[in-house]
């Protein structure tokens, strides 16, 4: 699959399926040198997952029908329960060409434990509501973003005024 490492989409990126899933990516020196590559492989390769055919993340944006019949897999295995939390995750990052191999498009995963010290585990109690924004989650947080928000706000009416900064850094 093309993949675009360091935000050029000169690489490839290959994952084995047996002897563990091992992700591979592969940076040419150019996009022709990895356009030959991806040609040679689909060629000799007769054994590809065809559920990962054509799935590029460009895919994803112009709702190609592999990308859209792949995420709807992803989803129907994880709504009966043959896909956990964290690997239907793992499969969306895939699809948005995400990679632990990759630090400028590292994994996401949503912050959902609230209380990191309970010893039983995940209870109702130590789960994030996901109806509120990261920065809602304390009244006192809360309170200081709606503060700074008002602040903006009254300094230049014009502005576009927002609770919460970049990457919930405050």
């Amino acid at each position: 699959m093309t993949y675009r490492y360091l935000y050029d989409r000169n690489a490839l990126r290959i994952i084995t399926i047996s002897g563990g899933h091992q992700e591979y990516i592969v940076k040419f020196k150019s996009r022709k040198h990895k356009s030959k590559a991806q040609s040679s492989i689909s060629r000799l390769c007769t054994n590809l997952n065809p559920m990962y055919a054509g799935l590029e993340s460009a895919d994803l944006f112009s709702e190609s029908q592999p990308a859209m019949q792949a995420l709807q897999t992803f989803v129907n295995l994880w709504q009966h329960g043959q896909l956990s939390n964290a690997e239907y995750l793992l499969l969306l990052n895939f699809t948005a060409n995400r990679s632990f191999n990759d630090p400028s498009q590292y994994p996401v995963f949503p912050w959902i434990v609230t209380d990191y010290k309970n010893e039983t585990g995940a209870t109702r109690a130590a789960i994030r509501d996901l109806k509120k924004a990261i920065g809602s989650l304390s009244d006192d947080k809360f309170e200081q973003f709606k503060s700074k928000y008002f602040e903006m706000v009254s300094k230049d009416p014009k502005s576009s005024p927002f609770l919460k900064g970049v990457q919930g850094v405050s």
